[in-house]
């Protein structure tokens, strides 16, 4: 048996060389059994004589899902809501939800901490660490030290080990298929996140138009700030309708570092076109709704009418709470972030993370965007970097998840406990 004479530098050259290698073996075998497949499923058609379709793509649109139908007026699928899809109050603490609003005492702990640490963070996406400037840096003018971020924005499939964005195995050290100009970070504790802006309880609403036994999804998209996560859109719609309550850009308290718009469906121009949001703009807004949004030219963001922005996370918190009312059923994909970012404290929780759990249980969890295809044979969160999310397209789904849990439940109740519905409301035939 012969090895080669070589120094450390040289072997991990030799692996790190092997490993990329492989890596691409495994992706190229994976881009041929889908050419495979696709090129087996898809039917060939005849290509017309003027016609700039490709001979062997199919011209055959497929149908799309069909409407939720229940069996039951709106007020009586909210009945069902309320009786079987939401999360008890004493719960949500489990799952992530802040039950209480921090005293001032955790506040002045959680500064304390802060002033310790000297900004210094660690990167969610690559875990390095690194330091933070909410003035600026005086010598250079920096948000952040240390170099660029390489990471993998995909998630890693903990079954397979393996990142969705690239294919890349977790067990191969990977450095990262991306890379960011800074470093960003995401402040979780409670009492850290009320050090900037507290949280409220959501107040009692005096405003008789706002139904008690109503029902509002709502959506939040985020960026990265000085500060960490904050709130940069916000869009409520009425359940079960779908009809728009609220879709606004929210300002940040910290300065933007990375919009994070391959995910938030945020982009700088958004911010710049804004209009700040006052409520004559918000009634000339309703009036001047375009009939439809300007679809996306290649290789840019998909273009949209400018949106109205409020100054503050807090003024859009004041907004949402006009909606709403503490008696009002929440509904949306893993809420307790959005919770979080908005510093709400609110009890009637129908969180679809918790309603459709992962086999292998928490902290495990199904996507939206997974459970909007096997549930709903819907495409959802597809825009890619250049157009992200859609707040208002992801409450909506969400909302829809629930009424498929409903149309469940009550298709249950009437073949094995014999209700029905009578007069509009449902009965037990006894």
């Amino acid at each position: 048996m012969e090895f080669k004479r070589m120094t450390v530098n040289q072997w991990v050259k030799e692996r790190k060389d092997a490993k990329e290698t492989a890596r691409r073996a495994r992706l190229g075998a994976a881009a041929a059994t889908s050419t495979t497949a696709a090129s087996t499923k898809a039917p060939t058609v005849a290509k017309p004589a003027n016609s700039k379709t490709p001979a062997n793509v199919a011209t055959i649109p497929k149908a799309p899902p069909p409407p939720i139908v229940t069996g039951l007026p709106p007020d009586q699928e909210v009945v069902l809501l309320q009786t079987h899809f939401i999360t008890p109050a004493d719960k949500l603490s489990n799952h992530g939800y802040v039950p209480t609003i921090p005293t001032d005492a955790d506040i002045k702990k959680a500064r304390d901490a802060e002033e310790v640490s000297k900004g210094w963070e660690q990167c969610e996406r690559c875990t390095r660490r690194f330091q933070v400037f909410p003035g600026r840096r005086e010598k250079d003018g920096a948000l952040t030290s240390g170099d660029t971020c390489q990471y993998h924005p995909g998630r890693l499939n903990h079954v397979t080990q393996v990142f969705g964005c690239c294919s890349a195995s977790a067990s191969d050290g990977s450095p990262g298929c991306e890379t960011a100009s800074s470093h960003v970070f995401k402040a979780n504790d409670a009492k850290r996140l009320a050090s900037l802006w507290n949280f409220v309880k959501t107040p009692a609403n005096p405003d008789p138009n706002v139904p008690v036994d109503r029902a509002v999804c709502f959506d939040c998209e985020m960026a990265y700030t000085v500060y960490g996560v904050e709130v940069v859109r916000l869009t409520a719609t009425s359940w079960p309708s779908g009809d728009l309550l609220l879709d606004i850009l929210v300002r940040p308290h910290g300065t933007v570092i990375d919009f994070n718009s391959r995910f938030s469906g945020v982009f700088p121009e958004d911010f710049a076109m804004s209009i700040p949001y006052t409520p004559e703009a918000a009634e000339a807004a309703k009036k001047n709704k375009p009939a439809a949004v300007p679809e996306k030219e290649e290789g840019k963001p998909a273009s949209r009418p400018p949106m109205l922005m409020a100054s503050s996370p807090k003024e859009a918190r004041d907004l949402f709470h006009k909606l709403i009312r503490p008696e009002t059923v929440l509904i949306g994909h893993a809420l307790e972030n959005d919770l979080k970012a908005m510093r709400m404290v609110h009890a009637r929780i129908s969180d679809t993370a918790l309603l459709y759990p992962h086999p292998k249980g928490l902290p495990i969890r199904y996507s939206l965007r997974v459970l909007a295809k096997e549930h709903l044979d819907r495409v959802v969160q597809a825009g890619g970097p250049l157009a992200g999310h859609d707040s208002a397209e992801d409450a909506r789904v969400a909302g829809d998840l629930v009424r498929l849990k409903i149309k469940n439940k009550w298709d249950d109740l009437r073949r094995r406990q014999n209700w029905k519905l009578v007069d509009g409301v449902m009965v037990r035939d006894v």
